[in-house]
């Protein structure tokens, strides 16, 4: 008997040997962080956006209020519109209530107006802490959008959809 003959045929090696199969979940891993990838690039710079207007809204930075001496920027005032009410334009002047003359004061004999309930410690606490959580948010963003920037072979797509993220709003904005 001749060693050759007994042995088992030889067969061509599996190209797809250590490559995840369809069903695999490294493959579902694989596919579900490009998935983020590309939903995250179109949606950080709204997120970025609706973060950074939130944090002036918290404190009324984003309008004119009557009787107060800071009178924000035009632009900031407009980009509050746009976070508040989808529209690029400078809110509506409402005149003053009545009893308030055109300083803000009361007039006198008008009675106070009335004050709503959270003036106090509590609410300052909750405006910074979502001062906080909008800084964070900014943070995490910037560096969701750094890492997804990172080369490899997803990167002309990945700036193809940020570009898109930033533009496609603005557009609309400006129909």
């Amino acid at each position: 008997m001749t060693h050759d003959a007994e042995a088992a045929p030889r067969s061509a090696p599996d190209p797809r040997a250590g490559r995840p199969t369809r069903t695999s979940p490294a493959l579902l891993q694989r596919r579900l962080r490009q998935l983020h990838l590309y939903i995250s690039m179109v949606f950080a710079p709204s997120l970025a956006f609706f973060a950074a207007t939130g944090a002036l809204q918290l404190f009324d930075l984003h309008e004119a209020k009557p009787g107060r001496a800071f009178e924000p920027p035009a632009i900031l005032e407009e980009l509050g519109m746009v976070h508040k009410k989808q529209v690029f334009a400078l809110p509506r002047r409402r005149s003053p209530p009545p009893g308030l003359p055109d300083g803000g004061a009361p007039a006198p004999g008008a009675p106070a107006p009335e004050r709503g309930r959270g003036e106090g410690w509590s609410v300052l606490a909750l405006k910074v802490f979502f001062l906080f959580a909008s800084v964070g948010l900014l943070a995490s963003t910037g560096l969701g959008v750094w890492i997804g920037l990172q080369p490899g072979r997803n990167r002309r797509t990945a700036v193809g959809l940020l570009l898109a993220g930033t533009a496609v709003p603005i557009l609309l904005l400006a129909l």
